[in-house]
């Protein structure tokens, strides 16, 4: 007669559970540990008082909405991620000019279009699922790792809402 190995108990799973937690929208708690460091950074970069590491957070986040429209949950704002991360680029630039990073004033345009960018990131993440949001997130830091970037998760940030990354060249 054989010896069977011992049973082991499989885990188990609750798929309806599963289904309803990647389906139900971001709460309100995680909409406002995304947006209110974003905010901040935006607050700051406008002052003319912003660190690199703000500004890599307004540009982690434009990357994140980028794959949120690619993802087709919402669509028709490409134009104005656009003239967002083109006026991202023209601030990094001025900023590191002299070789370190030193906060430049903003000129209007460039304010508006990040103005308008962060109130269509936050529309945009009251659109989306907490599944969406996940898949928008993994894309985002799979993009920035292969381009060599560093993925650097805030303090204070939930881990079920990571939106706001800091996204830099290391």
């Amino acid at each position: 007669m054989r010896k069977r190995k011992p049973r082991r108990a499989r885990p188990l799973h609750a798929p309806f559970l599963i289904a309803r937690n990647q389906a139900t929208a971001l709460t309100a708690i995680e909409l406002a540990s995304v947006m209110t460091p974003l905010h901040a950074a935006f607050d700051r970069l406008r002052r003319g008082r912003a660190s690199q590491d703000n500004w890599c957070l307004l540009a982690g986040c434009i990357a994140m909405a980028h794959n949120i429209e690619r993802q087709g949950v919402v669509r028709g704002l490409s134009g104005h991620l656009a003239e967002a991360d083109a006026a991202l680029v023209a601030i990094e630039a001025r900023a590191s000019a002299t070789g370190a990073w030193r906060a430049p004033v903003l000129y209007g345009h460039e304010i508006e279009a990040i103005d308008t960018f962060v109130d269509l990131h936050h529309f945009q993440l009251r659109q989306l699922s907490y599944g969406e949001f996940k898949r928008a997130l993994k894309t985002t830091e799979g993009q920035a790792r292969s381009r060599g970037m560093e993925i650097v998760r805030l303090q204070g940030v939930t881990p079920s809402s990571t939106t706001a990354e800091r996204l830099f060249a290391s």
